[in-house]
């Protein structure tokens, strides 16, 4: 089993590398918001992937928007915390209020 692990991780290693570190944060900020939103307005366990997702796409967006920002408010590396969370809980309220 460890094995293809090791191997995976290996053929995946060249993708993850092209990626950058703010976009990993961002969309963990993503996913850690769309998990606290989805506790206290998610409806039915079938539409929690999908909160997730466009928490992530929400958080990703709000890092773009950080970046044009003055480094104010906490900041993780490159990544402004504040617009990524409001960010992700703005496109999380809108997909709500669409019935997502």
């Amino acid at each position: 089993m460890e094995e293809y692990t090791v191997r995976f991780l290996n053929s995946v290693s060249p993708l993850l590398s092209r990626v950058p570190p703010p976009s990993y944060v961002g969309a963990l900020l993503g996913i850690i918001n769309s998990c606290l939103f989805y506790l206290g307005f998610g409806r039915g366990f079938r539409q929690f992937a999908p909160y997730l997702a466009v928490g992530a796409a929400g958080a990703l967006l709000g890092v773009t928007i950080g970046r044009q920002l003055p480094d104010i408010g906490p900041m993780m590396g490159y990544v402004n915390g504040i617009a990524a969370c409001a960010s992700c809980w703005a496109v999380l309220f809108v997909a709500r209020s669409l019935r997502l």
